[in-house]
């Protein structure tokens, strides 16, 4: 699986945490805000999620046969390495934006990710970490200008008889 792919799966997948502050955004705020904020987020979300796709490898494997870090074709400890940098890009993102307590929180949190270390090959690791969340950086920053994601049209169902 291509980081790009990996990026889009976890974005849909969580992309519903962002409702809340996405429609105060729109409705109250600055809509052309949305977008960047949008951005820093799923940037955030998706350094999470990187770090529980490790937590989760062993599981993964047994019940489903695979994990995350094999898809991407990395290591684990590569995979742990992504998560800081995507949540540190999130950081800038939001401070060019102007979402600066945001941005101070995810810098911070960043900060703190940036030791965390898995495996023994710290060069290889952190090599393979650059591309991936350069991958995945690309792919979120350049998703559609659009701040709302694959509106489901509302159906109409009758009661069961």
């Amino acid at each position: 699986m291509r980081a790009p792919f990996y990026a889009a799966i976890v974005r849909e997948k969580l992309s519903w945490i962002g409702v809340p502050s996405q429609a105060l955004l729109l409705v109250d705020g600055n809509p052309r805000r949305a977008m960047p904020f949008l951005h820093a987020h799923d940037l955030f979300l998706l350094g999470l999620q990187a770090v529980d796709d490790v937590v989760d490898a062993n599981q993964d494997r047994a019940l489903r046969g695979g994990d995350v870090p094999s898809a991407l074709c990395c290591s684990p400890g590569a995979l742990v390495r992504v998560a800081p940098k995507l949540v540190q890009r999130a950081a800038a993102v939001a401070a060019a934006s102007g979402f600066t307590w945001f941005a101070d929180w995810l810098q911070a949190f960043g900060d703190a990710m940036v030791s965390w270390r898995l495996g023994e090959d710290r060069l290889g690791d952190e090599l393979d970490a650059i591309g991936i969340a350069g991958e995945i950086e690309e792919a979120v920053l350049s998703a559609a200008d659009t701040p709302v994601r694959t509106p489901t049209p509302a159906r109409a169902f009758a009661a069961p008889a």
